[in-house]
């Protein structure tokens, strides 16, 4: 049985992420620390801090359990400052996949998501439960999407932009980076860059901060 690292003990998604793994036949051989102490109940992986990663754990692959863009990166950067050099895409046997579409390292797909032909996901992207991304779709490194999202065909999404729980995006549209796409919104036309964007149709309510390393 093959073996993984996940990195990021105290995440709310933690289970979903465990529940992949056990899905693929993946033994968590690590649940890793990385911020402060706290750790999620029920893990199914030993839970160790960061002192005691080894040479050996650090040559495993490497997933983040972590939905924010932001915390995520920070993780990537944190975990590869100390050694971690993989990142294979880590996707629920349950998703479905067309047979032509790119798929970056440190992808998460969770279960139930459907994905049209001929998309590509970049470093890092975050795919939650059951979400539907059309045909053509382009989302830059360390997007997040909520569950149930639903992303139509041809469709572009910035770096580090977060698809809130049951967003929809219609096609042809481009949504830029650092942007926040509210649970429940309805996008029908170009979002620029910084933006919080919520209702149907969603318009512009914030704008957002420029992320910084760490996030929250």
């Amino acid at each position: 049985m093959s073996s993984i690292v996940l990195f990021g003990a105290g995440s709310p998604i933690l289970g979903d992420v465990e529940e992949t793994c056990l899905r693929l036949g993946l033994s968590v051989a690590a649940i890793v620390r990385n911020i402060g102490s706290a750790t999620q109940q029920d893990t199914i992986g030993p839970t160790i801090s960061l002192e005691e990663l080894t040479p050996r754990l650090l040559a495993l692959p490497m997933a983040f359990p972590l939905f924010s863009p932001a915390t995520r990166r920070f993780a990537w950067s944190h975990a590869s400052a100390l050694g971690a050099a993989r990142f294979d895409p880590l996707i629920d046997p349950t998703a479905i996949l067309p047979s032509r579409m790119t798929v970056e390292e440190g992808v998460y797909i969770n279960s139930g998501a459907v994905f049209g032909a001929f998309s590509r996901l970049g470093r890092a992207v975050f795919i939650n439960r059951a979400a539907v991304i059309g045909h053509h779709v382009e989302l830059d490194e360390f997007v997040s999407v909520g569950p149930g999202a639903k992303i139509g065909s041809n469709v572009r999404v910035g770096r580090g932009t977060v698809l809130g729980g049951g967003a929809v995006i219609l096609p042809g549209l481009a949504i830029s980076e650092n942007v926040i796409v509210a649970a429940g919104a309805v996008v029908t036309r170009d979002v620029p860059p910084n933006r919080v964007v919520m209702g149907n149709p969603a318009r512009v309510v914030a704008f957002q901060r420029m992320s910084g390393t760490r996030g929250e």
